[in-house]
């Protein structure tokens, strides 16, 4: 069992982009709320300006350094304060909510600052959108998504861009697994925020192909595919039992096909509102894991994505 979320991260950078984690957010505080009073962290990093671009050409040659250096301090404290007055417009979303809420304002690259403000604490989770108006000096688009999903030591919620959540809620979350207890982390994870919602887990495996050769009736193959898809279904069947000596709804699958795709699909045709996956993997399968296909998931997905590192 993982540990139950009480405190809520949310990264935030002014843009419209930004705020589509902002429902995502508010239902699962909602969620929260009926254990214990949850925290809520809204975070912000403005960009201070470059001083370099106020100290070239003529200007340098007309205004002192110094001057240069006061009126970038100025703009510095412009930003910190139109952040800040931003974050309080958006606390005021959350009033009805029962949360405390906790605004965070701090200069330095985007990443480190949501970094440093998730920590390490296990009961944290981290939500922001996968796209957002951070990273415009050079960076591509969702940069500072993948920079926080590489190194955060909480688990992430990320929220795509494309995602219609204005009236998002958690119903159902699919959960693929490879075997591994990374992957069972994430499971685990999942489960605490079913429980809370009440929502149905519907725990996937995609196998692996055989090939033409098992197809043919090539008997080696044919026995090792029958031992492989007996294991999944026992190892399927002995997580489906775990959560629901929890009281939770659950179901399982084995699927085929290319791993993404095929869960992609999955999540679709099921209605999953959540997708919960490991950051890494290391399954039964060589051909597979749930860390090698967990970046395709975040470029493609519509649906909310859970990301924990085990």
């Amino acid at each position: 069992m993982s540990d139950p979320v009480r405190r809520l991260v949310v990264a935030l950078d002014g843009s419209e982009t930004a705020e589509t984690a902002l429902p995502v957010a508010r239902h699962l505080i909602e969620l929260l709320s009926r254990d214990a009073r949850p925290r809520l962290v809204l975070v912000s990093a403005p960009e201070p300006p470059a001083p370099e671009p106020l100290m070239s050409g003529d200007l340098e040659a007309v205004v002192p350094g110094p001057v240069v250096l006061e009126a970038v301090g100025a703009l510095r404290e412009q930003a910190r304060a139109t952040a800040a007055a931003y974050l309080e417009r958006v606390a005021e979303r959350f009033e009805d909510t029962g949360a405390e809420v906790v605004l965070e304002v701090a200069e330095g690259p985007p990443a480190e600052v949501i970094l440093d403000v998730a920590g390490a604490e296990r009961d944290t989770l981290l939500v922001l959108a996968s796209r957002g108006a951070s990273g415009s000096r050079g960076e591509r688009p969702g940069s500072v998504a993948d920079r926080v999903l590489r190194a955060a030591k909480v688990p992430v919620l990320l929220v795509p861009a494309a995602t219609p959540c204005a009236a998002w809620s958690l119903r159902r979350v699919l959960v693929p697994l490879d075997g591994s207890p990374e992957a069972e982390a994430a499971a685990a994870a999942a489960g605490e925020l079913a429980r809370a919602a009440r929502a149905e887990i519907v725990l996937v495996h995609v196998a692996p192909d055989f090939g033409e050769l098992a197809r043919a009736g090539v008997e080696a193959l044919l026995r090792l595919e029958r031992d492989y898809m007996r294991w999944a279904e026992s190892y399927l069947t002995r997580l489906r039992e775990r959560f629901a000596s929890e009281g939770l709804a659950c179901s399982t699958e084995t699927l085929g096909g290319a791993v993404a795709p095929a869960l992609l699909e999955r999540a679709e045709a099921a209605g999953a509102d959540l997708i919960a996956v490991s950051a890494q993997g290391r399954g039964r399968s060589e051909l597979w894991s749930v860390g090698r296909v967990t970046e395709r998931l975040m470029r493609r997905t519509t649906v909310p994505l859970l990301v924990v590192r085990g």
